[in-house]
């Protein structure tokens, strides 16, 4: 397991690991200019002032070091930051009777920064921004989300207008037999999205097969419903997706045993849109049996 730690940064410059790890920067432009001394470069690149700490040049750092207005800038994002910190906030002041309780978000994604991909679309944006905003009001939120390893999946388009296809094969096996089918496939460009790290096997070469030609499909060893309907259908695409959705709904099994749960696992992102706008979709019969029916 690997482990990433601050560097040692040269005598009086330290506060900057704890302004780079306050994410605060990812709304308040307060520090831009400072990070932008670092490393204009990497700043435009990246605006994340986690990266360009962690690459600046030690000789860079020691430079700026005796820089008077460098420190200039420095003291005034630290006592910046100060003064957001002890301010008691909107929260505090107008409910006071709210003591030290919580509140718990929960949302799939929180879109932040673009530094960091950990958000799909306008939901991620709209979470993250009630983050923010909880933030400066000085509200209680403690986040609960997924991080995924590999980011969210990105749609990509050619010069016509059509979507490349992406496979997000969530074991060995399933791997083994995309790849097959993209070394068999002519003028296309093909996208597989997959994980480096060790993975738990769930399908049978056979399954995997299966699984692979028809894109998508229930789990049936994972699920619960026996074909009724649902109350609960978890759904998921990729390597690690596929790993905490299965953990998901072993806790499910464990503390809520009376709900049907189902299971779905999407391989191959293309067979969801209509017929109109992909060559691959599902069936519309196939459709109705991922989708549970509606209650009368």
């Amino acid at each position: 397991m690997q482990h990433f730690l601050p560097r040692t940064l040269p005598e009086g410059l330290e506060a900057l690991t704890e302004l780079a790890l306050d994410l605060r920067w990812t709304w308040s432009h307060a520090g831009d200019a400072l990070w932008r001394r670092l490393d204009a470069e990497l700043w435009e690149r990246t605006r994340n002032p986690w990266a360009i700490l962690q690459n600046a040049p030690q000789q860079r750092l020691e430079t700026l070091n005796t820089d008077p207005v460098f420190h200039d800038e420095f003291r005034r994002v630290i006592e910046e930051r100060k003064q957001y910190m002890r301010e008691a906030g909107w929260c505090a002041k107008n409910h006071p009777d709210f003591g030290g309780r919580t509140v718990a978000c929960f949302s799939m994604e929180f879109g932040l920064s673009e530094a960091f991909p950990l958000d799909a679309g306008g939901l991620g944006m709209l979470a993250g921004g009630l983050l923010k905003t909880a933030s400066d009001l000085g509200a209680p939120v403690v986040v609960v989300s997924l991080l995924y390893q590999e980011g969210y999946f990105r749609q990509m388009f050619d010069a016509s207008g059509r979507q490349w296809e992406a496979y997000l094969p969530p074991d060995a096996n399933t791997l083994l037999c995309v790849m097959d089918q993209c070394l068999r496939s002519r003028n296309l460009v093909n996208v597989i999205v997959t994980g480096k790290q060790p993975e738990l096997q769930w399908l049978s070469m056979d399954a995997a097969i299966k699984h692979c030609t028809a894109g998508a499909g229930i789990w049936e060893w994972a699920s619960n419903d026996r074909g009724a309907e649902p109350d609960v259908v978890m759904a998921c695409a990729g390597d690690v997706p596929t790993l905490e959705t299965l953990a998901a709904v072993d806790s499910l099994r464990r503390y809520a045993p009376d709900l049907k749960v189902r299971v779905i696992n999407v391989f191959d992102l293309t067979t969801l849109p209509p017929p109109e706008e992909h060559p691959h979709p599902l069936s519309v019969f196939f459709l109705k049996t991922l989708r549970p029916p509606r209650s009368q």
